[in-house]
């Protein structure tokens, strides 16, 4: 056990893989149904959904134009352009896309995206009124992509290894799986404990740490990082070994190749 809350509720490392997990385990039906209408975040953009009109064009002005708004995709822009500097056209998966801040402004800055939400209704807001084709089933995602990307998903999701499986057939062989993720590594809980207490729960289940994500990528190409994150070392990085940078941040960056041909 690492830590418990709330009496009942416990996070768990995994012996095996080195996953932090709460207990009680997820179940992934009823995963589903939190995440259609009860799941909300407080930050008045992730799950709200603005009124047509005004109201939307204001938060999309200061989400894209505001590069100190959290939910500003520039930092990403950067990230994918570090790993293909020469490449045009790059295909993404925006995988968890909620209404579609990221894919819109992705898509804005001339990159092919495919997206997929489990909220039905934040994907049909963003569907209507971003012009965008947020899919809302994972089967009809299709290979052949530069980078599976997910930005805040992977600690909500039921089971880990399958979001990961998954991402590994999406992308080409020399393409990349690109995860941003809070931080539930041993560094980040000694310089904050307080913060690493309280990032995991009911809507976190799992808590990703660097030694999960080195265990489940022996062998391939990998990349982690914590904020602020090192865009030097990432555009230095030789994307053939391991690099392992400073692990004492609150948000994990993970790269990595994926572990065999895309669809």
């Amino acid at each position: 056990m690492i830590d418990r809350k709330y009496l009942l509720s416990r996070l768990f490392e995994c012996e095996s893989c080195g996953l932090y997990f709460r207990h009680p385990l997820e179940n992934v039906t009823s995963n589903r149904n939190f995440y259609q209408s009860q799941y909300q975040q407080a930050d008045g953009i992730t799950t709200f959904l603005p009124e047509e009109g005004k109201d939307l064009e204001k938060v999309k002005a200061d989400i894209i134009n505001n590069p100190e708004n959290p939910k500003n995709a520039q930092r990403i822009r950067r990230i994918f352009e570090a790993l293909f500097p020469n490449q045009q056209n790059i295909s993404v998966v925006d995988y968890g896309a909620s209404w579609g801040y990221i894919t819109w402004q992705l898509k804005s800055y001339g990159l092919k995206v495919q997206s997929y939400e489990i909220s039905r209704p934040r994907a049909a807001y963003g569907n209507a009124y971003l012009g965008l084709d947020i899919q809302m089933e994972e089967n009809v995602l299709h290979g052949g992509n530069h980078i599976f990307f997910s930005s805040h998903v992977i600690e909500h999701v039921p089971v880990v290894s399958k979001m990961l499986e998954m991402a590994d057939k999406l992308v080409y062989t020399d393409g990349f799986i690109v995860t941003l993720c809070p931080n539930g590594s041993p560094e980040y809980r000694k310089k904050d404990p307080s913060g690493f207490h309280l990032a995991w729960g009911q809507v976190h289940p799992n808590y990703l740490n660097a030694n999960f994500f080195q265990k489940y990528y022996s062998g391939r190409p990998l990349f982690i990082a914590t904020t602020p994150f090192d865009m030097k070392a990432l555009q230095g990085w030789n994307q053939k070994s391991h690099f392992i940078g400073e692990l004492s941040g609150s948000e994990l960056l993970v790269i990595a190749r994926p572990h065999h041909n895309s669809l």
